[in-house]
């Protein structure tokens, strides 16, 4: 079992987790203290080469494992429409991390609802041989077809832990 955060750099955290310590040094301090993160920052903009090799060589020699967010653009803008190029550039990450990678994390908005079409193009596209999560923020994919059907495909269903229970609308 891996702990960790959905993320590790929050400036918030300066003045208690992060107290006494250099903002060069954050990440060390984090990793002393939990395994694995989410890394978020590649939801908002594709992640270079160097971005990749520098998560790898920041962990050192620790067992540490690496969740990433998959980028925006596949399931924000795109919204899983004709993605499977961009999802299997996206993975090239995961060979680069080698054994630090954990698994990609697919988070959908909250008006992205459930349509049998939408699970066929998610469930199609994901490449098997990577670690899939896939969260729903809208409660209609809470559904035993949605749940048969990531089993069958080895997707992982990720419920999301909130004050409130997923979007209605």
């Amino acid at each position: 079992m891996f702990v960790g955060c959905s993320g590790w750099r929050y400036w918030k955290w300066r003045d208690s987790f992060y107290a006494d310590v250099p903002q060069p040094g954050w990440f060390g301090h984090y990793s002393n203290a939990f395994d694995t993160v989410e890394i978020n920052a590649s939801f908002y903009s594709w992640p270079t080469v160097a971005n990749v090799q520098a998560w790898r060589r920041q962990s050192r020699d620790r067992e540490f494992v690496y969740t990433v967010k998959v980028c925006e653009l596949i399931t924000h803008v795109k919204r899983f429409k004709g993605t499977k190029t961009l999802i299997r550039d996206f993975g090239i990450i995961a060979d680069i991390l080698g054994q630090q990678m954990g698994c990609f994390l697919f988070q959908l908005p909250p008006s992205y609802h459930y349509t049998k079409p939408r699970l066929n193009s998610i469930v199609s596209q994901l490449d098997p041989a990577r670690r899939n999560v896939v969260e729903f923020r809208h409660k209609s994919w809470w559904n035993e077809e949605v749940y048969r059907a990531f089993k069958k495909a080895g997707i992982i269903f990720c419920s999301c832990s909130e004050k409130a229970p997923p979007a209605t609308q």
